[in-house]
């Protein structure tokens, strides 16, 4: 909990939890992290045992909405967003 983990990873942590427990996932750019980002994630994570935050990455980013984005980079969004929940 608390880390950056890859695809493959995610696999491995599934694989250790209980058929009982109920996952949530969500992803987003969480570039520009605001009060709703923070009261999404927190909902979200108030819906089940476990929430996966995916962050699009910064090459994502930059394809979706141009030059000069994300202003933050993947390892700063990921702080962010797992000091939010």
């Amino acid at each position: 909990m608390g880390k950056l983990i890859t695809k493959e990873e995610i696999k491995d942590v599934l694989d250790d939890l209980r058929k009982n427990v109920k996952i949530l996932a969500v992803n987003g750019c969480f570039d520009l992290f605001h009060a709703r980002h923070f009261n999404f994630l927190k909902k979200a994570s108030e819906q089940g045992d476990f929430l996966f935050v995916g962050l699009s990455s910064d090459d994502s980013i930059k394809n979706k909405k141009g030059d000069g984005r994300p202003i933050f980079y993947e390892r700063e969004r990921a702080k962010v967003n797992n000091a939010a929940i």
